[in-house]
């Protein structure tokens, strides 16, 4: 049996208590074989403590990197540049967060055991693609 078995009380220690037992879930999950990046999608009822479960099931997992992102932020407005008098340019926006975490995710991936948790999909901009 795996180490991370079971996961109950590991989660506990990591701050995700429940009376619901995941192991079958989560041993399905990584015994499915996979060649690319595994996707494991937390579902339920607002106020679940579903990104509490993400957190301690990848510190469960020994994750070495975990990186978090949440949907529905404020999102910066584009500065507007003067060059010359009557002459606007709008500025070129910096990466946006989600870009940028995305991005440190997938280049941490490739040496460390990395994590990345998406918060808030249902306020995606993109939520038909999903």
């Amino acid at each position: 049996m795996n180490k991370c078995y079971p996961l109950k009380e590991k989660l506990s220690n990591h701050g995700f208590t429940s009376t619901v037992s995941y192991d079958h879930g989560v041993r399905c999950f990584l015994q499915s074989p996979s060649t690319q990046i595994r996707c494991l999608h937390v579902e339920g009822d607002s106020g679940r403590r579903r990104t509490a479960f993400a957190h301690a099931l990848a510190n469960v997992l020994q994750a070495s990197q975990i990186l978090y992102y949440e949907f529905g932020k404020d999102k910066p407005v584009a500065q507007i540049i003067r060059l010359q008098e009557g002459e606007e340019i709008p500025e070129e926006p910096p990466l946006d967060d989600f870009d940028r975490v995305l991005t440190e995710a997938c280049a941490q991936s490739e040496a460390l055991s990395t994590v990345l948790i998406l918060d808030q999909l249902h306020k995606t901009r993109f939520l038909n693609h999903i």
